[in-house]
């Protein structure tokens, strides 16, 4: 006697070898939202109106399939990028690439700092320019206070 099992969470045809791949990939680019692209796309919204979405959209897209590459070959290889990019590369490309990942970090914290001196302007009615010096001062101060907090 043989017993059939049937699925009804089977999806069909392409759908079925897709959906499992956003899973990860909308879990990697919730941590790529931070307050300050929140501001900086609000800003441009309210200068450009409508004409920037499509772009925004499309770069969006574009980082998220970017995360969620890099995760995936993390995974797969045991490697990070950058061990990765210094099996595969020359010493200059590497430097380059490092320069590079550099000054992308040094624009997202700053695109974070304005973004929370935004917030505390709209919430607190601080000005913009004590909201960013109490935000850096914050994150500079941060990692030393961090190590009182552990156990």
């Amino acid at each position: 006697m043989e017993v059939e099992l049937v699925n009804g969470n089977h999806l069909p045809g392409v759908l079925h070898r897709l959906l499992p791949a956003f899973g990860p990939a909308l879990l990697i680019s919730i941590t790529y939202v931070d307050p300050g692209k929140w501001a900086a796309t609000v800003e441009g919204g309210a200068r450009f109106g409508h004409d920037l979405v499509v772009l925004m959209l499309i770069f969006n897209v574009v980082a998220i399939l970017c995360q969620y590459l890099s995760a995936c070959i993390s995974v797969v290889t045991g490697k990070d990028l950058a061990q990765i990019c210094s099996d595969e590369y020359d010493k200059f490309t590497c430097m380059f690439l490092g320069v590079q990942a550099t000054v992308s970090m040094i624009v997202l914290d700053l695109t974070m700092i304005l973004g929370i001196a935004h917030g505390l302007n709209l919430l607190f009615g601080v000005d913009l320019s004590m909201g960013v010096f109490l935000t850096a001062l914050d994150a500079v101060l941060s990692p030393f206070f961090s190590t009182l907090l552990v156990c």
